[in-house]
C-alpha cells in the first residue's frame, strides 16, 4: 500500500473512532487499527502500525483532533477538535444528500468501503481547509 493510500484509510479509521466517541476521549490503538501484528523485541511497531502513528500525530499537529498521552501501542485522550468536529458535521456541496461527513466516514469504514473513506477523508481535508481560510 503506498503511503497516500495508507494515511487517507488510515484517517478515515482514526475519524470515524473519534467521530463515534465524541465528545468521550478515546485511545487509538496503532495495532488495532492497521490489522495486527506486534511491537518486536527492540519495541518498533510493525510498518503498518507505524503509519496509524504518524498519520494521529498529522491529524494532530494540524489541529483535527487532540491527544492527551502517549501509549506504547497508542495514543491517550483523544479527541476531535472543535475544527475536526466542524469539518466532519459540514454538508459539502459537492457531495450529494444531507448527511453530515462524519456519519459517511463511519459508514464507509464500518461498510470496508475503503475507496470510498478515501475519497471522504480528501473531502474532510478540503472542508477543513475552507474552514481554516474563512471559506
Amino acid at each position: 500500500m503506498r503511503n497516500m493510500e495508507a494515511f487517507e484509510e488510515y484517517a478515515a479509521k482514526i475519524l470515524a473512532k473519534l467521530y463515534e466517541n465524541f465528545p468521550r476521549k478515546t485511545v487509538i490503538d496503532f495495532l488495532a487499527l492497521s490489522g495486527g501484528g506486534e511491537i518486536d523485541e527492540y519495541g518498533n511497531l510493525p510498518p503498518e502500525a507505524e503509519l496509524v502513528k504518524e498519520t494521529a500525530e498529522w491529524l494532530a499537529r494540524e489541529g483535527y483532533i487532540e491527544i492527551e498521552s502517549r501509549l506504547e501501542c497508542g495514543f491517550g485522550g483523544a479527541r476531535l477538535t472543535a475544527l475536526g468536529l466542524a469539518a466532519l458535521n459540514a454538508v459539502p456541496k459537492s457531495l450529494s444528500g444531507k448527511t453530515p461527513l462524519g456519519k459517511r466516514i463511519v459508514t464507509a469504514v464500518k461498510g470496508g468501503a475503503k475507496e470510498t473513506a478515501c475519497t471522504l477523508v480528501r473531502v474532510f481535508t478540503a472542508e477543513a481547509v475552507k474552514m481554516l481560510l474563512g471559506g
